[in-house]
């Protein structure tokens, strides 16, 4: 096992035993590990037995064997699923606890865009840089695909295909709203600061638009003090998987994926949310450093509810796709 083999390891390995309030990610990323795990769960509700077997067999070979024994204990007979689940959160928890295993440019993508009029108006001449998240996803999904790989490296890339698909339907990680203010666009909200921290004012009306996204299906339903992560997670999923159809498509997409179409078809998923940012993102009544209304969070989390529903069948259709019929 190599260096970054350990260190993934026993990422791995704290992730799933750390209390849950460790693993909350930076403003500067996309959904929460709870809405990370979430996206997860819902893949590997559809996935097949080979699939689910194969994906557990890769990130198990980024780990020492000294480490996944002290695991089982705390795992128990759901090892299997919380492994695939909290490994989609490991992209986040390196950037503060493995600094060499961090890729902050790979989470998003910048299109850029401002308002005219109340009229969203892309501005194409801007470009993304050139790493991002279109760029790395599709090598990342090569190497995953690659028996010729080490199963290390392939383990790894599982990890950052799990948290990708997730990031890329968070629809700030597909934006950059330019102003007078942002002239070089706000950073997928980063920039767009809320009502700065005062007592008395709710956490999610003191931060950023992007965190508040983020975060707003378990800002909206937090855990309750009783509930297992477990528990806690299975009340999120019986939320998202039903969840309505917005106004944005007349119906769900069918959850697809063409190994030889992938670059296109990611291209399509990261269009899909710029639209949603230019459509939902900044609503009226929405003042930079006032607090975002309870009604705002409430808006956010119905789209992100059905944002994660689509990563995550979008996810399992890409792992079926990938993994189903590896030797």
């Amino acid at each position: 096992m190599n260096h970054t083999g350990l260190l993934f390891g026993r990422s791995l390995m704290l992730a799933a035993c750390v209390a849950p309030a460790v693993l909350t990610p930076t403003p500067a990323v996309a959904w929460n590990g709870v809405g990370h795990e979430v996206v997860a769960r819902v893949a590997w509700n559809q996935l097949d037995a080979v699939t689910k077997a194969e994906a557990v067999r890769l990130l198990l070979a980024t780990r020492p064997e000294v480490e996944l024994t002290q695991m089982r204990p705390v795992l128990g007979g759901r090892r299997d699923q919380i492994l695939f689940e909290r490994a989609a959160t490991w992209p986040d928890y390196v950037r503060s606890q493995v600094p060499d295993e961090n890729r902050p440019g790979w989470h998003y993508t910048n299109l850029f865009w401002k308002q005219v009029d109340g009229r969203a108006v892309d501005l194409p001449e801007m470009r993304p840089a050139a790493e991002n998240v279109l760029t790395e996803l599709p090598r990342l999904l090569n190497t995953l695909a690659d028996s010729g790989s080490s199963d290390h490296d392939r383990g790894v890339a599982l990890a950052w295909v799990l948290h990708l698909i997730g990031d890329l339907h968070q629809p700030l990680h597909c934006s950059a709203r330019v102003t007078d203010q942002d002239p070089r666009g706000d950073r997928g909200g980063n920039s767009f600061k809320l009502a700065p921290e005062q007592e008395g004012v709710p956490d999610f009306r003191r931060d950023n638009l992007h965190s508040l996204w983020d975060g707003a299906l378990s800002r909206l339903y937090p855990q309750k003090f009783w509930e297992s992560d477990w528990r806690y997670r299975q009340r999120l999923l019986a939320i998202v998987v039903p969840v309505q159809v917005s106004t944005m498509q007349d119906a769900r997409p069918a959850a697809t994926f063409d190994r030889s179409t992938a670059a296109a078809t990611l291209m399509e998923w990261v269009e899909e949310g710029f639209a949603v940012a230019k459509r939902a993102c900044y609503p009226a009544g929405l003042v930079r450093n006032q607090p975002a209304s309870a009604s705002m969070l409430g808006a956010a989390a119905a789209e992100a509810q059905q944002r994660m529903l689509w990563a995550g069948e979008r996810l399992a259709a890409v792992l079926e796709a990938i993994l189903a019929t590896d030797g």
